[in-house]
């Protein structure tokens, strides 16, 4: 699955990818991995997704109708989820009834997809007591958007 050209790199914000509508599967994750900086892809086991609850639930959906043992762990819920050896974390932060980001337009109820190095992002509350969260690291950060739920 090819999802075009849509890459770019914002400055203090990391690389962002426009997935453009398209649904979970090993595609989605492998295309977020090839966009990270082969620096941080060395030590993979410091690497991790972040992402909704839907997304894990979908993806363990997906890999549950798989005749393998990995699909019936993934149907009972109780081993952790990996895709390519990488762990995927639920972060209800993470919203799933995005309409558009950047220059993608039509998708509705889409979320996102965070791949990270471990500590690279923080939460914080600004003195407004809104939620922040401090990336020390754009270049290590790798954001794929426009996900359908």
């Amino acid at each position: 699955m090819d999802f075009g050209p849509k890459v770019s790199t914002v400055p203090n914000l990391g690389h962002i990818i426009d997935l453009e509508g398209a649904t979970i599967s090993k595609h989605v994750f492998s295309r977020i991995i090839r966009i990270m900086p082969r620096v941080h892809k060395e030590k993979r086991e410091n690497l991790r997704f972040y992402c909704s609850e839907s997304i894990i639930d979908n993806y363990r959906s997906q890999l549950s109708s798989r005749n393998i043992s990995l699909g019936d762990c993934s149907l009972l819920g109780n081993e952790p989820l990996l895709a390519f050896g990488i762990p995927i974390i639920s972060s209800p932060m993470i919203p799933e009834d995005l309409d558009a980001f950047g220059e993608s337009k039509g998708w509705t109820d889409c979320t996102q997809i965070w791949l990270t190095i471990c500590g690279n992002l923080r939460v914080e509350i600004d003195h407004y007591n809104r939620i922040v969260i401090v990336i020390k690291d754009p270049n290590a950060l790798v954001i794929g958007h426009s996900i359908k739920v």
